[in-house]
């Protein structure tokens, strides 16, 4: 369907948005000495991220009387549009 299509270009953008930050945040370490953990604070972020998303993006489904298609076609746009929001932040800083 389109929202795979979707969801998958959102992922895969997510997933280029984070590589970047993580290279300025392996730039970051190196200058500091690892004093800030820059890259080890990124994926762990991330990391709490994603799980914050998967379960935002699950939490309306039960609340709703639809489908299961209709169902999994809300958590994908949600996903879509948490994973651009994510990818435009992460490369803002």
């Amino acid at each position: 369907s389109c929202l795979n299509a979707l969801a998958r270009t959102s992922e895969t953008d997510l997933q280029a948005a984070h590589e970047q930050a993580r290279q300025e945040a392996v730039e970051s370490d190196l200058d500091s000495g690892s004093l800030f953990r820059a890259e080890a604070s990124l994926d762990d972020a991330q990391a709490i991220w994603t799980r914050y998303r998967d379960a935002e993006c699950t939490r309306p489904g039960p609340l709703m009387f639809v489908s299961e298609s209709s169902r999994e076609e809300i958590i994908l746009d949600c996903q879509i549009g948490l994973d651009r929001a994510r990818a435009s932040e992460l490369l803002e800083h």
